[in-house]
C-alpha cells in the first residue's frame, strides 16, 4: 500500500474551523475548495453506536446541550445547530456522521481520523470504535486515503493492531513524548503530530534523523508555516488551510 505522508500536506484542522463551524459538512467542503489535501477531523460514538464527527466529550461549547456525545443518539444530536463564532461572524451548521463525509468527500481529500477517546473510556468502547471506523474506510475504499491518530496511546496501538498497513500517529501536547513512547512509535512506524509550540528546529532535526514523520497542529500564522517548513516538517494542521495553500503556491 503507497503511503501518502510521503507528500507534503495542508490539513484543514476539523475541516475549516477558523471560518466555518467545525466538522461540518461545510466546513470540510470549504477546506476542498480552498485545496486542502487532508482534513483533520475526531470521531465518537453515539448512544446507538453511530460514528459521528464530534471534537468535544460533550455538546455544551458547540450547540449549549451539556450531554455527553456517547448518551445521545444521532436522531438527538443530528437535531442540534452548531454555532460557530468567527469574529464578529457567526456561522451554523449540522454535526455529520463519518460516512456522510466518506460518502460526500470521497477521495476529494485525505483524511486525518482523530480517534476521540480518554483513558477512563473502557477498552472495549474503543475497540468498537476503532472497528467501526475501520469498517467504513474499507466499506469507502478509502483505506490508501486514510491516517488514524489519537492522544491517547492506547488507542492508537489498538487501530494498529486491525489496520496493518494504515498510518497512524500520536497526537502530543504538554510535553514531547518519552523515550519508551517514541520506541513504540518507532516499532509502528507511527507519525507524531504535536502542539505546534512544543518544536523548535532542534526537537524537529532530531526527530528527523529517527525516521519521524512531524505533522504539527496549532499553526495558524504566516511566519510560523514558513518557518515550520523550513525545518523539514511534513505537514502543517491549521484553522486557516487557505492561509497555507496561498503560501504553498508561491
Amino acid at each position: 500500500m503507497s503511503n501518502f505522508l510521503n507528500d507534503f500536506h495542508c490539513v484543514g484542522h476539523r475541516g475549516f474551523r477558523g471560518l466555518y463551524p467545525e466538522n461540518t459538512m461545510l466546513a470540510f467542503k470549504k477546506a476542498a475548495d480552498v485545496g486542502a489535501t487532508m482534513v483533520e477531523l475526531d470521531v465518537q460514538l453515539t448512544k446507538d453506536d453511530v460514528v459521528v464527527v464530534v471534537h468535544d466529550i460533550s455538546m455544551e461549547r458547540l450547540s449549549g446541550d451539556p450531554r455527553h456525545v456517547t448518551d445521545m443518539t444521532w436522531k438527538e444530536l443530528s437535531s442540534q445547530t452548531i454555532t460557530g463564532e468567527m469574529g464578529e461572524i457567526v456561522q451554523k451548521g449540522k454535526s455529520c456522521t463519518l460516512e456522510d463525509l466518506f460518502k460526500t468527500l470521497k477521495k476529494r481529500v485525505h483524511y486525518y481520523v482523530e480517534l476521540k477517546t480518554s483513558e477512563q473510556q473502557p477498552v472495549e468502547y474503543k475497540r468498537l470504535l476503532c472497528e467501526k471506523v475501520l469498517a467504513l474506510v474499507k466499506k469507502y475504499g478509502l483505506l490508501d486515503s486514510v491516517m488514524f491518530a489519537s492522544f491517547e496511546m492506547q488507542s492508537v496501538e489498538e487501530m494498529r493492531k486491525i489496520s496493518q498497513g494504515v498510518p497512524v500517529g500520536l497526537n502530543v501536547r504538554g510535553v514531547l513524548p518519552s523515550e519508551v513512547t517514541l520506541t513504540a512509535l518507532e516499532k509502528m512506524g507511527a507519525a507524531i503530530c504535536p502542539d505546534q509550540n512544543l518544536l523548535d528546529e532542534k526537537v524537529i532535526r532530531a526527530y528527523k534523523e529517527r525516521g519521524f514523520r512531524l505533522m504539527p497542529w496549532g499553526v495558524n500564522e504566516v511566519d510560523r508555516m514558513k518557518q515550520l517548513m523550513q525545518w523539514g516538517i511534513d505537514a502543517i494542521t491549521t484553522d486557516y488551510p487557505n492561509r497555507l495553500c496561498e503560501l504553498l503556491k508561491k
